[in-house]
């Protein structure tokens, strides 16, 4: 051997360590996304900051890096609060009222994961890296494992043998390897980690991205992608620091702030104009019955309806029945049950399941499109093709010749619509396509083509075609409407337009306070300081991303306007009061119907709308006045039936109700509760047409009047929210227990926080319950005896007693001469048409219906999709029911409303 060859061999005889090798591996996708995450972070710690938006990114790093140096300080509380909700914290507990303190240990966790984003974000996108930087510490190593356990026990109702698989996978792919005694993050480990900082759609496109996170078929990826996105955040946020985009605004001049606005308020309200109202296909009111006047309620009842009603030609429909496999111990047979609820439609030798809910909604659209079904029929018939395709595409050679060009964009783009959505199908269709997909991404072609794959080629064609309602409008440019959010429309175009400058508005946030509370310490209540995110209300008469107070740390696009049962509360100063940084002295709850008065009269230019409120102050300044006795009926605007009790009894307009008038109230209320829950407690129940969901809510109602087990103190008397989750969860899983332990077995988990504070009487109906039809039957027997309970003792109930009782009654004592001074004053909707149309009241004998006046303006509503509105044909043909003509009046008046709302909603539009 020469002496170079043996200088070589010598150079190479020490042992290389494997972090010596060890990069961890740079892939374009994370160099992407960990810029995105990095960026986003950087801009919401400057916004938390109260700085302006920062268009120049090199400026944002700086500053970003600046603060961060420089962040473990107590005075940064504030904003690590608000980094651990966003980060963490707010997916686990209630975040408006976590009542948690900033320890010295969280300050140190958030920055070295904040100091970690930054530098795996240099890593993996510069060509030089040390890999000293994708060590972790201990300390974050078990925070992460920690979230990462959390985010897992969150699907263990739902996946808990898939979680089994994903475990296991864990082990071989664990998110964390240690190298020579120190903790290194893999490739997992930066995958998880990155979703703390990126949105549910952001997340989605880059596990989508990355090979080794494209499957969601088998037990390991579906729990994967699951636990990959739990820590994610919703896209399009509201709050601005969640997307920058919004804070661009403050670079703008006010024109182009307000042209923007205005352009973007407009697209919003035509999308939602566009969009189906869910009152268009409402099945309480359009019910469909049979010859016999049966209202349908199954599917059973359903196939009946269809052969009587040719509504949907040339389908083929029957019950959907489901074969029940038994345990694998059992020599039992294969069972079968008929669904009731779901139906199995044969369509062009294809197999289509649905659910009668969906089936009955679209046989409603077809009825009022007066398409007798076409449109539906077609778009059957494009999912059909959808099969049809992806099976000719792996079966002939287009589909290698189109692989063997390297063209793998093309490739990705025809299959990934299809294995995300596109097959409609079980879990065991897009199984055998992900097993597919595992021997093309690694081109063994041939095989993808054995035996086993002409299995899954029979599959696409006899497995079943598994569909929704909201498939039907899956990449149209309509969809189904989520919500109402008239009043929301409503109250910024008043705002934006300046119709009501002196209105001011109320809106909210929630922000971390240190409050000072007694907390059980070591056996012993002491005081202790705690970080408690606390609701904050401000009124304003700018739009909410331009709201300001006096305080100058105060960040203004966190507010929002508030609303809550589709009212809102707009508040009118005093003349006295000079600082529009106060609170109004006048407030008053506008409802959808009042709100809707008002917008009218703008619209019809009425001159006066901003001074609607003088009237009534005037009014209700008369009434709290004590020394003058003003008759009720010499008011200007108000009259004693739109008084509201609560502020008559405050102010001493009529007497508070003594204690025999209370008990007689409470027998009334019992009666008619207990009346009310007769029909769960008998098997007469199961006549009621009620899913699992109103079945769950039923008795919850019912916990509400034991007694439940929290201290005094307290601020909670009932399940939490994530508690009331968590124990509908348990209803629904009743039946599938196999102990009768409360604090054992499979769904123990789900009630272990709320099992101390549970009544003893609902811990053994839990106990004893079979499903949740056995539970609603007990606990309806035994809410309905405790009632009667009630009422037996209510003659000598007195004092505390009796207030606790009247309390869960819902029957207020109104003890508190203040009242009227906190409850804003509900205004009543007549009000707006006596004052701006007290002619039309008049001569109409107080029938005058000012809705009508928008819905028959047919001018104002050129433009609008009619078919919206269309109700005549069911009328015509479909409404069969006994109850007819209230189902017609009901229906009638539901329609010309959403006709009027959406009309006023068009016009709204074409003034932006």
């Amino acid at each position: 051997m020469s002496p170079k060859n043996q200088s070589s061999k010598a150079s190479f005889s020490r042992t290389i360590t494997k972090k010596d090798v060890f990069t961890g591996g740079k892939y374009p996708e994370f160099a992407i996304f960990f810029n995105l995450a990095f960026f986003r972070i950087a801009g919401l710690v400057n916004h938390l900051l109260g700085k302006k938006y920062e268009a120049n990114k090199n400026t944002l790093e700086k500053e970003f890096d600046s603060w961060l140096k420089n962040a473990n300080d107590s005075k940064n509380d504030k904003v690590f609060s608000k980094l651990r909700d966003y980060l963490w914290k707010g997916f686990m507990t209630n975040k408006n009222s976590s009542g948690y303190v900033i320890t010295p240990d969280d300050r140190k966790i958030m920055i070295e994961a904040l100091e970690k984003l930054s530098e795996i974000r240099n890593f993996q996108s510069h060509y030089w890296h040390d890999n000293d930087v994708l060590m972790i510490s201990p300390e974050l190593k078990k925070h992460i494992l920690q979230l990462h356990d959390d985010a897992k026990l969150s699907f263990m109702k739902d996946y808990s043998k898939e979680l089994l698989d994903y475990e296991s996978a864990c082990k071989e792919r664990p998110l964390f390897k240690t190298h020579e005694g120190k903790d290194y993050i893999t490739k997992d480990g930066k995958a998880f980690f990155l979703s703390f900082f990126l949105t549910r759609g952001e997340m989605a496109r880059f596990l989508q991205l990355h090979k080794g996170y494209k499957r969601t078929d088998t037990n390991e990826f579906k729990i994967k992608h699951l636990v990959y996105r739990f820590y994610t955040h919703r896209d399009g946020a509201a709050r601005q620091h969640y997307g920058q985009e919004d804070n661009m605004l403050g670079t703008m001049t006010a024109l182009e702030q307000q042209e923007i606005l205005a352009a973007r308020q407009a697209f919003k309200l035509i999308s939602y104009l566009n969009d189906v109202p869910d009152v268009s296909n409402d099945l309480k009111l359009f019910p469909l019955h049979l010859p016999d006047k049966t209202l349908i309620i199954n599917a059973e009842q359903m196939i009946a309806f269809c052969k009587t009603h040719p509504v949907l030609k040339g389908l083929d429909i029957k019950p959907l029945i489901k074969e029940i496999k038994p345990p694998k111990d059992s020599v039992d047979e294969m069972q079968t049950v008929t669904l009731e609820q779901f139906l199995d439609i044969t369509f062009n030798n294809y197999s289509i399941h649905i659910s009668r809910v969906s089936f009955h909604r679209l046989i409603l659209d077809s009825i009022r499109c007066e398409d007798e079904g076409n449109a539906i029929l077609e778009k059957l018939q494009k999912f059909i093709d959808e099969r049809n395709f992806i099976h000719q595409f792996i079966s002939d050679n287009a589909f290698r010749e189109l692989h063997l060009t390297e063209n793998q964009l093309s490739f990705q783009d025809v299959i990934n619509p299809y294995y995300l959505f596109k097959l409609r199908s079980g879990e065991r269709l897009r199984t055998l396509m992900g097993k597919w997909l595992d021997k093309i991404e690694v081109a063994k072609f041939d095989k993808a083509f054995d035996e086993k794959q002409e299995t899954f080629e029979e599959a696409i064609k006899t497995h079943p075609i598994e569909l929704s309602y909201y498939d039907f409008y899956y990449e149209t440019n309509e969809k189904p409407r989520s919500f109402d959010h008239f009043v929301h429309f409503a109250v910024q175009y008043l705002i934006d337009f300046e119709k009501v400058k002196t209105w001011y508005w109320m809106f909210e946030r929630f922000e971390p306070e240190l409050e000072v509370k007694e907390k059980m310490v070591n056996g012993k209540m002491e005081k202790v300081e705690l970080l408690v995110n606390k609701r904050r209300v401000m009124f304003s008469n700018q739009k909410p991303s331009l709201a300001k107070t006096n305080d100058s740390e105060d960040n203004s696009s966190d507010w929002r306007l508030a609303i809550k049962d589709g009212q809102v509360i707009v508040g009118i100063f005093d003349q006295e009061q000079t600082d529009k940084n106060d609170t109004p002295k006048h407030k008053f709850l506008l409802g959808h119907r009042a709100l809707k008065n008002l917008l009218i009269a703008s619209l019809e230019d009425k001159k006066e709308v901003s001074t609607f409120f003088m009237g009534i102050i005037h009014d209700i300044n008369k009434l709290k006045d004590p020394t003058t006795q003003t008759d009720i009926a010499n008011l200007r605007i108000l009259q004693a039936n739109e008084i509201p009790t609560s502020f008559k009894i405050a102010n001493k307009q009529e007497p508070a109700l003594d204690t025999p008038q209370l008990r007689v109230l409470a027998n009334k209320r019992i009666e008619k509760i207990v009346d009310e829950l007769k029909i769960f407690a008998d098997n007469n129940k199961a006549k009621i047409p009620m899913g699992r969901a109103e079945k769950n809510r039923q008795i919850m109602r019912c916990y509400k009047y034991f007694d439940w087990h929290y201290e005094a103190k307290s601020e909670f008397k009932f399940l939490r929210q994530s508690e009331y989750q968590q124990m509908s969860v348990y209803h629904y899983c009743l039946e599938k227990r196999t102990g009768k332990d409360l604090s054992r077995g499979k769904y123990a988990f789900l009630i272990q926080n709320a099992l101390p504070h549970i009544p003893d009487k609902i811990k053994t109906l839990l106990k004893e319950a079979k499903n949740i039809d056995d539970l609603l039957t007990k606990v309806a027997q035994a809410t309905i005896a405790l009632l009667e309970n009630w009422q037996a003792l209510m003659s000598i109930l007195k004092g505390k007693e009796l207030n606790k009782i009247l309390g869960k009654l819902g029957i207020p004592t109104y003890k508190n001469s203040h009242l009227a001074d906190y409850i804003p004053f509900d205004i009543h909707p007549i009000l707006v048409l006596r004052k701006f149309y007290a002619k039309e009241l008049n001569e109409s004998g107080g029938k005058f219906r000012l809705s009508k006046k928008v819905y028959e303006k047919t001018e104002w509503q050129l433009g609008l999709r009619n078919t919206h509105y269309q109700y005549q044909g069911y009328l015509e043909g479909y409404n069969t029911g006994e109850e007819s003509s209230k189902v017609k009046k009901k229906l009638i008046g539901a329609m010309n409303e959403l006709l009027c709302q959406d009309t006023l909603l068009w016009q709204m539009a074409k003034d932006y």
